[in-house]
């Protein structure tokens, strides 16, 4: 009886330890920011857990620039997804796993705007 109380604990705490403890590793953000005239924004995010898409998605009343990129080739010219002169953005990447990766806006306009910005993971 005693062994048997021992095994069904040990069972017991390590079910509950992959349920509740476990990191789903989906990027998630939803975000509305004030972005002054002719100004940029950087928006730095945690890689996922394993390789997934991830939709990013903005819209704004004024244009803006957008770039999806990971942090590793920053400055290198290699955008996960790029859209110029946009008022609304959508586009799905894939992030490999553990890769942090940032998207950068820059508002082309005279106008100040607030930029709505998602990146989730896709189901």
């Amino acid at each position: 009886m005693k062994q048997f109380s021992r095994s069904a604990t040990v069972a017991l705490l390590f079910a509950t330890a992959s349920v509740v403890g476990c990191d789903t590793g989906k990027v998630s953000y939803n975000n509305t920011i004030r972005l002054p005239a002719n100004s940029p924004y950087t928006i730095n995010l945690n890689g996922p857990t394993k390789d997934q898409k991830v939709t990013v998605e903005a819209s704004a009343q004024e244009s803006f620039n957008i770039e999806v990129v990971l942090d590793e080739n920053v400055g290198k010219n290699k955008p996960l997804a790029l859209g110029t002169d946009k008022r609304s953005f959508g586009q799905t990447v894939v992030v490999p796993a553990g890769k942090k990766f940032s998207v950068f806006l820059k508002n082309q306009s005279n106008k100040e705007t607030q930029v709505t910005v998602k990146a989730n993971s896709v189901e």
